[in-house]
């Protein structure tokens, strides 16, 4: 199963429907800080969409383009069941889509389990920034995926240099900027993946 994978800095420029066109999609995931007026072409695409909001979108733009909300809420993709968990640590008092670790690990706690989940922010430690608040993972996704293993995790949000896709408890982590293709049977099959852990 192959998904488009959108997050963050994603290029107006892009045509999705040109992308999906050359290199057809059983699905398209986005991750968060993205704005309706780069993502207008999917009103017209009728394959699944599904998403989360970042700690950037002051917009609900996701019902206008026919996106599911999966955050704190689950979803069958085929025999999958997937879910999300929206934005990032808290680093402004009225910031949109933000929660202190303690608020996420309360939000999350008793989600039900799923095998794929999206969020906008990384699991605390793992491809994130120690040194600013913005760019610290969430502890409630953390503590999640180490009680309810999930096979895959998607976010964006940070920025680390190398090791995409690594693993952490018996997660596959994957990390994408801008969009990525990537196919759901291959990350499955990596082997000797690096330990997901902070880039800085």
């Amino acid at each position: 199963m192959k998904i488009l994978v959108i997050a963050d800095d994603f290029s107006k420029q892009t045509s999705i429907a040109e992308l999906i066109k050359t290199h057809p999609v059983d699905a398209i995931f986005t991750l968060g800080d993205l704005y309706s007026s780069h993502l207008k072409e999917l009103q017209n695409i009728s394959i699944p969409k599904f998403g989360v909001y970042g700690n950037h979108c002051s917009e609900a733009y996701m019902p206008e383009l026919g996106i599911k909300n999966l955050h704190l809420q689950t979803e069958k993709l085929g025999e999958l069941t997937i879910g999300g968990f929206e934005g990032c640590h808290r680093y402004k008092e009225n910031g949109h889509h933000q929660f202190s670790h303690q608020e996420s690990v309360d939000l999350i706690k008793n989600f039900p389990k799923v095998d794929i989940l999206l969020t906008h922010a990384p699991p605390l430690g793992v491809n994130d920034d120690w040194s600013t608040e913005s760019h610290q993972g969430l502890y409630g996704t953390l503590e999640y995926i180490k009680s309810n293993p999930v096979k895959i995790l998607f976010h964006g949000h940070t920025y680390p240099k190398d090791n995409h896709v690594s693993k952490i408890e018996n997660t596959i982590v994957v990390y994408t900027y801008g969009f990525k293709i990537w196919d759901l049977d291959e990350i499955l099959t990596m082997s000797n993946l690096p330990t997901a852990k902070r880039y800085r």
